[in-house]
């Protein structure tokens, strides 16, 4: 398509154009106030990077193309009271100088971008929840996010945003991933409405509390050094793996209703955690299990299926849960090869060492499983943690 290049000499044919609905070709805006007197615009519209000061963009409410400001150095605004669809991506950036972003009418988009606006503090984005199937903010000057509501994306990025220490998002359905990495150190995360999520990715955060939170692919939660608290307390079945690791100062781990894990399950070198003991329906590792740390508590009492390889090490004595987990090994529970080790100096570095609960350094089995002893195993195990 060739594109239309909007000057404020246009309103001279205002009159002309104001019956038109519907603008076939692509727009190019050169003037923070264009008329674009048309509801439809069938192809993109692009902002030229010479525009300055405050865009405000009024008249179309559905772009089917493209909605594109990139490098615009001079631009400190960009409004638009009308626009509420965006079929194609919506993306803002390399705009240096962009402060502000405010389009309270929008509803829906392709793709919805704000990247590279080191200036950027106020960010609002539709009245209510809006549709989306990619999500990016990344390298921006946001300290939150309150005015972007998503109820449904299959993909969202937020990293590098150096202000954002808070994290409330409305979101109910996340279909690939969300993640949420290198943004303020203490960045507190709550998503009271998520249901359902594909792989949940965070890194740099404070704190994570999904409670309506059902299933999930894959979580990790990783190098975050000001992390105390992980829960999602509905959660019944992780379809991968859960992986935290280290975390410095996290503390609480809660996972009450999950069941069942079908990958890996690994929880290492989190310095500061003394107990993981709120596990207490997890059945089924289907993948392997490393637990190493400094803990001093460990209850899994349901646990009786592990498909894979098993570490439990700690710098400190775990000898109850060992003989829990001897329990599950001798009625060959797991299927891989398998150690459990108290008083291990190494623990968080992942060094070899400390004791097995009959005094050697270490214990490792290579096991098969046996189905008809599973339920024994376990009831015999709890009865030792008792």
């Amino acid at each position: 398509m060739h594109p239309v290049t909007l000057f404020p000499a246009i309103l001279a044919v205002a009159g002309v154009a104001s019956a038109a609905t519907t603008c076939s070709k692509d727009v190019k805006i050169t003037q923070p106030t264009p008329v674009i007197d048309c509801d439809v615009v069938e192809g993109d519209v692009t902002v030229d990077a010479s525009v300055a000061g405050s865009l405000s963009l009024e008249g179309p409410r559905q772009i089917k193309g493209d909605f594109i400001i990139n490098n615009a150095s001079q631009l400190v605004g960009v409004s638009s009271s009308s626009l509420r669809t965006v079929d194609g991506t919506c993306r803002i950036q390399g705009c240096e100088l962009l402060n502000a972003v405010s389009m309270p009418s929008f509803q829906k988009a392709g793709n919805l971008e704000f990247i590279n606006l080191p200036q950027l503090t106020s960010l609002s984005v539709g009245n209510g929840s809006i549709t989306v199937m990619t999500v990016r903010v990344q390298d921006t000057f946001a300290s939150d996010l309150k005015g972007l509501n998503v109820a449904t994306v299959d993909n969202m990025t937020i990293s590098n945003n150096r202000r954002l220490n808070t994290f409330n998002s409305t979101i109910q359905n996340v279909t690939n991933i969300i993640s949420i990495v290198d943004n303020a150190g203490s960045m507190q995360i709550d998503m009271p409405n998520l249901e359902s999520a594909g792989e949940l990715d965070f890194r740099s955060i404070k704190n994570f509390d999904a409670p309506r939170l059902k299933t999930a692919n894959r979580l990790s939660f990783q190098e975050s050094p000001d992390l105390l608290s992980v829960s999602a307390n509905k959660l019944t079945q992780i379809k991968d793996s859960l992986t935290l690791e280290n975390n410095k100062k996290l503390e609480n781990i809660s996972f009450t209703s999950l069941e069942k894990i079908n990958g890996d399950m690994t929880i290492r070198n989190n310095t500061a955690l003394e107990k993981i003991n709120l596990f207490p329906e997890l059945t089924t590792i289907g993948g392997a299990m490393l637990l190493a740390g400094s803990f001093n508590t460990v209850e899994m009492p349901k646990l009786n299926d592990i498909k894979g390889a098993v570490t439990v090490t700690s710098t400190t004595d775990i000898s109850s849960f060992c003989s829990f987990f001897n329990g599950l090994s001798k009625s060959k529970a797991i299927q891989g090869k398998a150690s459990c080790t108290s008083n291990n100096a190494k623990a968080n570095e992942g060094g070899k060492g400390g004791t097995s609960t009959n005094g050697t350094d270490s214990a490792a089995v290579s096991l098969g499983i046996n189905h008809a002893l599973l339920g024994f195993a376990a009831v015999a195990g709890f009865a030792q943690l008792i």
